[in-house]
């Protein structure tokens, strides 16, 4: 596990390396975000999955 994961594009809340996966995600607080998806959309606009690519294990983006 990482907290804080730095990328290019900014940095990934939490990312769990499995043997065969990587799990990208990205936190928000409801009371102040109240836009759904938006977690998700952070991750994408800013393709955090990328920093993963090369490593040959299926990525799973998660809010």
């Amino acid at each position: 596990m990482t907290a804080e994961d730095t990328t290019n594009q900014g940095r990934i809340d939490l990312t769990v390396k499995l043997d065969d996966k990587i799990y990208i995600m990205e936190f928000k607080v409801i009371e102040v975000d109240k836009t759904k998806g938006s977690a998700l959309e952070q991750i994408k606009r800013k393709k955090y999955s990328e920093k993963y690519q090369q490593k040959g294990k299926k990525s799973i983006l998660s809010e």
